[in-house]
């Protein structure tokens, strides 16, 4: 690698050389390139934060619609045992 001349190999002596102002600029693109998927991936993460949020809060709603639905049939099934245990009781004194 010979800086006297301006040039920078970034492979074998035999392959590309480029000069300081190619090397910088295949750097700021790369840069570019690595920002662009940088944003990308960030943009993505953020969706599914927000579609976990989502689905915690319809997770939470669902598990408080079951809890008042199970003290629902709790109370159907004591009522509906109540309800036999009369009638049995009603149809023995007849």
């Amino acid at each position: 690698m010979d800086l006297n001349e301006g040039n920078i190999s970034l492979l074998s002596d035999d392959e590309l050389t480029y000069t300081e102002k190619e090397f910088v600029d295949r750097l700021l693109l790369k840069k570019v390139e690595i920002d662009e998927l940088f944003a990308k991936q960030s943009k993505d993460l953020d969706s599914i934060v927000r579609q976990k949020e989502e689905l915690n809060k319809r997770e939470e709603t669902i598990q408080y619609e079951l809890s008042g639905l199970h003290g629902a049939r709790v109370v159907l099934d004591q009522l509906i045992n109540e309800n036999q245990v009369k009638t049995e009781q009603e149809n023995e004194e007849q």
